[in-house]
């Protein structure tokens, strides 16, 4: 529980902290069975996605297959209960589709990943509509999960150059690095903006400059709880901006280092990104921060083919690319 709550809860709050499980005197072997279906589900899938997370900082082959195994027995008895826990359209069904399509992005093989967003997606703008008719009784808890779907819906489709169909949600003027959720709702809706109009100059000078203000105020704070996962995001965004900044790539790849830091099957694509910024930057004859990075993209895809294949693939062809140069 310890490691989601740490890791995950912080980016995307999705789950409710009242629940059971979370509570201090709550012990799996004595109170399981008092747990109704929506619960033993979240239950489940929080095991499966913190055993996810964990394997992304593990290199011995035993170790991994224990967690990965773990990882799809929690999955396997969640999806079983996924009926029983998205019932109707409800906030706790909400928070079930949400839960289900962030475990895709860590393990996409065993779900689809288009249609859970798109269901949540769809979940939420009803409940919003709803809510606002019944004088937003459930505003606060709607508008953070609102932000939630945004940011994975977003997520995919910047990298995967997709469509999103959620409207953006309300924007605070203030660079608020104390709430690290709201800064990641504000760099994918930069993303989103771009993505809306990628040749207007004038409007990604804006852009750009709102982005540097949340990365001066996000690099001076500690890779800890999630902050790992916003800062990385800055720089993807920065690479998405301006795609030859080789600068950004090399920061991008320090951060993916960095312990705290969650991996989705969308990283290596982001790695080789930065990888091709790097080479093209530095040529045939690089310097010595070039050369560390490039093999630091080396490093981090192989790391990450051990989870999704598809990694070993860019690898590949990053290294392809860099004999060219």
């Amino acid at each position: 529980m310890m490691t989601y709550m740490n890791n995950i809860h912080h980016l995307y709050p999705v789950i409710d902290k009242s629940l059971p499980f979370l509570s201090a005197g709550w012990l799996i072997n004595r109170d399981f069975n008092s747990l109704d279906a929506r619960q033993l589900f979240t239950l489940e899938l929080v095991r499966s996605i913190a055993s996810h997370c964990i394997l992304s900082n593990i290199s011995a082959d035993h170790h991994r297959r224990s967690y990965y195994a773990l990882a799809n027995e929690c999955h396997g008895r969640a999806m079983v209960l996924f009926d029983k826990a998205a019932t109707d359209i409800s906030i706790p069904t909400l928070q079930a589709v949400i839960l289900a399509a962030l475990h895709s992005l860590l393990s996409p093989q065993q779900a689809n990943c288009a249609q859970l967003i798109g269901l949540a997606v769809r979940i939420a703008i009803e409940l919003r509509a709803n809510d606002k008719q019944q004088g937003g009784r459930d505003e606060a808890k709607l508008q953070r999960l609102y932000r939630v779907t945004y940011c994975i819906e977003n997520q995919v489709a910047t990298a995967l150059d997709r469509p999103a169909l959620l409207p953006a949600p309300p924007c605070d003027q203030r660079v608020d690095t104390a709430h690290i959720q709201r800064t990641l709702c504000d760099l994918y809706r930069i993303q989103s903006r771009f993505r809306s109009k990628p040749d207007d100059a004038e409007a990604i000078v804006s852009l750009d400059h709102e982005l540097s203000s949340h990365i001066k105020h996000l690099e001076g704070m500690s890779m800890d709880q999630g902050k790992a996962n916003v800062l990385a995001t800055a720089y993807e965004t920065r690479l998405l901006l301006s795609p030859n900044d080789d600068e950004a790539a090399v920061r991008l790849l320090e951060t993916y280092g960095q312990p705290h830091y969650i991996r989705a099957f969308l990283s290596p694509q982001w790695a080789y990104r930065a990888g091709v910024a790097i080479i093209s930057a530095s040529g045939s004859k690089g310097s010595g921060q070039a050369i560390q990075a490039y093999s630091r993209c080396l490093v981090f895809l192989e790391q990450c083919s051990r989870t999704w294949p598809s990694a070993s693939a860019l690898k590949k062809s990053l290294e392809s690319f860099a004999l060219k140069q």
